[in-house]
């Protein structure tokens, strides 16, 4: 869990109305890789093998520099990196233009996450100009050489939804300077946070209880949708009472149940009681699961590889049924290595969902499977663990 108060920094105010269902959003500064707006991040990058052609970037100078691209929304940037320098160049490509184009230097960091103490150089911020509009953001590259960008800041306030006080947040996570992202199932789309429970703490993305998700048009607080209008310089973000047109999906398969984001917000689901009524538009599954019960209690099983259940679209008054679940397929993919046989176990779904080789009881992870390979005259040859990786 994520602290609130972290997130929000030094800011503490209450909610400004501006207007009725208007209220007052600031501007919040990150500067450290312990902040929970890292968590956030939309830049994906990639390690080059050498200098990528085309680039402003300076040629090697011999100190064995690293290469990298990187998308922000949807555009790319280059960059390089000369460790033994602690120096950053940047070149913005054409759906970037940068303010400086100066080399920048990085400064030490160090912070404890819960898999040990990370190192690495933080660089920024940077400031970029797209389509008129200015972009900041921030570079840090681990010891190993791993680079990720993330936004310079957030917007963060109070609302107010049935009398009830709210914390809320919008990260520019397409990077576009602007805080009305929308989710698009076919590109980037700003962050919405929001403190659901009212207990100080933010949930992590995998815990699908909507805390943080894709910023959608509406949010859904104790069965009472709201439609959300961030302004687009995110200085405030009005909020009313909405009636969504609505739709409805189903599936056979008791005691299944589904996650996904969508331009209505972020959605948690379980199957068994009939068609359940969501608002239309646009749903992109993240996971798909099965649970059965017996005398030690509740199993589950939980597919992030969707397979062919991809985005598929709500729309008003109609159904829609999703298939996915059993049967389920368990194959093997044996290989040789010299005198060793490995293998890898699959098990696959009606929608080609891939599920792993274990399954959970009452939350907690059990053992992987055991195996035995037995010859054709039924002696048994080897045996062992499934084991990841």
């Amino acid at each position: 869990m994520r602290r609130l108060a972290a997130f929000v920094g030094a800011l503490a105010f209450f909610a400004v109305s501006l207007s009725a269902g208007e209220f007052e959003l600031r501007f919040q500064e990150v500067d450290s890789p312990e902040h929970p707006v890292f968590s956030l991040l939309s830049s994906r990058s990639l390690r080059l093998r050498q200098r990528p052609a085309g680039t402003t970037l300076p040629e090697s100078s011999g100190q064995d520099p690293w290469y990298y691209q990187v998308l922000l929304g949807l555009e790319r940037l280059h960059a390089m990196m000369t460790p033994s320098e602690r120096t950053l160049y940047i070149d913005a490509g054409d759906g970037f233009r940068l303010l400086d184009e100066q080399p920048l230097s990085g400064t030490p960091v160090r912070w404890s996450t819960e898999w040990g103490t990370r190192r690495a150089l933080l660089f920024g911020p940077l400031s970029m100009r797209k389509e008129g509009r200015e972009v900041n953001v921030r570079v840090i590259v681990s010891e190993s050489g791993h680079m990720e960008v993330f936004p310079e800041g957030f917007v963060t306030g109070d609302i107010t939804l049935s009398g009830e006080t709210y914390r809320v947040a919008i990260a520019d996570a397409n990077f576009n300077g602007r805080y009305d992202g929308i989710f698009d199932a076919d590109g980037p789309s700003d962050t919405f946070v929001i403190d659901l429970n009212r207990d100080g703490e933010i949930s992590p993305y995998h815990q699908w209880d909507g805390e943080i998700a894709p910023l959608g048009r509406f949010i859904s607080v104790e069965g009472q949708y709201y439609a959300l209008r961030p302004a687009p310089d995110g200085s405030s973000i009005r909020v009313e009472r909405a009636e969504p047109e609505m739709g409805t999906v189903d599936s056979d398969l008791p005691g299944g149940f589904m996650a996904f984001w969508s331009d209505s917000g972020a959605h948690y689901v379980e199957f068994g009681n009939g068609p359940l009524h969501l608002p239309s538009g646009i749903y992109q599954p993240l996971l798909l699961g099965l649970t059965a019960h017996d005398n030690r209690g509740q199993w589950s099983i939980t597919a992030n590889d969707t397979g062919s259940l991809t985005t598929f679209t709500i729309e008003p008054g109609r159904n829609i049924e999703v298939k996915f679940g059993p049967p389920l397929v368990a194959t093997l993919d044996p290989s040789r290595h010299g005198d060793a046989i490995t293998t890898g176990l699959s098990i696959v779904g009606r929608a080609g969902e891939s599920y792993p080789v274990s399954a959970e009881l009452d939350g907690r992870a059990l053992a992987t499977p055991s195996v035995e390979v037995f010859l054709e005259d039924g002696s048994r040859t080897a045996h062992g663990r499934f084991e990841y990786g």
